[in-house]
């Protein structure tokens, strides 16, 4: 029987006290030391997704700390040059600095080709399946965060650029499982759920299944 190991790590996340010590002479970002002891763990298993917290619209978009995040796109190129294969971005911070960091962030992940989930953009960026084989299992990964009050600023037609739940009513996300599982081209669901309060499990099952 296939297998596949999942290493599931979060939240990346940096205020400024911690990015300030990492600016290199020639103004960039090395954080390989601070991140070494984690190389070990993401490397560990055959697929790994990390839920970066923090948009990275870099250096010239300006970076920011506390309340609001943007950090150095060197932080997502540590986590793949340290074994992450993909990366969900749907969480509380992703609207932090509006469409336009959002954007930028997302540019400059498809830059360092680091496959990103949950956030898109477009609809058909949104529409298209995250799928990895791996020791010959496809596996489709799906991305959400709850509603959270940053996210009422959105504009209603680009609903593609967050996938965002509403907690009175989980049909539509288990809805898009289902199609997922059912589409024929996976063999394993992954969904990362970002969310500030305890939400029972059962209320993303589907066909009553929970495994």
């Amino acid at each position: 029987m296939a297998k596949v190991k999942l290493v599931a790590a979060g939240d990346v996340l940096l205020h400024s006290r911690v990015y300030d010590k990492c600016e290199t002479i020639d103004g960039g970002y090395d954080f390989s030391p601070q991140m070494e002891h984690a190389k070990t763990l993401l490397e560990e298993g055959d697929l790994t997704i990390v839920n970066l917290e923090s948009i990275v619209a870099g250096k010239e978009f300006g970076l920011s700390s506390y309340p609001k995040f943007n950090n150095p796109i060197e932080v997502a190129k540590t986590l793949k040059d340290y074994g992450t294969d993909i990366v969900s971005i749907a969480n509380n911070h992703a609207y932090d600095h509006g469409e336009e960091g959002l954007i930028k962030s997302i540019e400059n992940l498809r830059s360092i080709n680091l496959p990103y989930v949950g956030a898109h953009l477009s609809e058909e960026d949104r529409d298209t399946y995250r799928i990895i084989e791996k020791n010959g299992l496809r596996v489709g990964f799906l991305s959400f965060t709850r509603k959270f009050r940053a996210f009422r600023k959105m504009d209603k037609d680009k609903s593609y650029l967050i996938n965002i739940f509403e907690e009175e009513n989980a049909i539509p996300v288990r809805q898009k499982i289902q199609k997922l599982a059912d589409s024929g081209e996976v063999d394993i669901v992954v969904v990362a759920l970002h969310f500030g309060k305890n939400i029972p499990l059962s209320n993303f099952c589907t066909k009553g299944d929970c495994s």
